[in-house]
């Protein structure tokens, strides 16, 4: 999907949970997937747990919390959205963002 901000995440990411602002952001789409269908099969196993490529630890699925690791291109795109339509009549459609989360809706204010 193109002009997505996920800012809480989302399910397919994952973070190393030994090393999570160091080590990079894994994309475990086809992972998942692989669980998925082990899963069904009745055939998944710890050895199935995604692992970090730099240090070999457990990942943790990178959404809101204390190691989560917002996706900067994403922020960039966003910013680049704000200012490009910032003297123009816009409407916003804001999905599963409650009044917690100012981050979405302060910069449109």
């Amino acid at each position: 999907m193109t002009n997505l901000f996920e800012i809480e995440g989302n399910w397919f990411e994952g973070v190393c949970s030994n090393h999570p602002a160091e080590h990079s952001v894994h994309y475990l789409a086809s992972k998942l997937h692989e669980i998925y269908e082990k899963d069904q099969a009745g055939t998944l196993t710890e050895a199935d747990i995604p692992k970090c490529d730099e240090c070999g630890a457990p990942l943790a699925l990178n959404m809101a919390g204390e190691d989560f690791q917002i996706n900067q291109k994403q922020v960039q795109a966003f910013q680049d959205f704000i200012q490009k339509y910032e003297d123009k009549k816009l409407v916003v459609l804001e999905l599963g963002i409650g009044p917690r989360n100012q981050m979405i809706k302060a910069p449109s204010m």
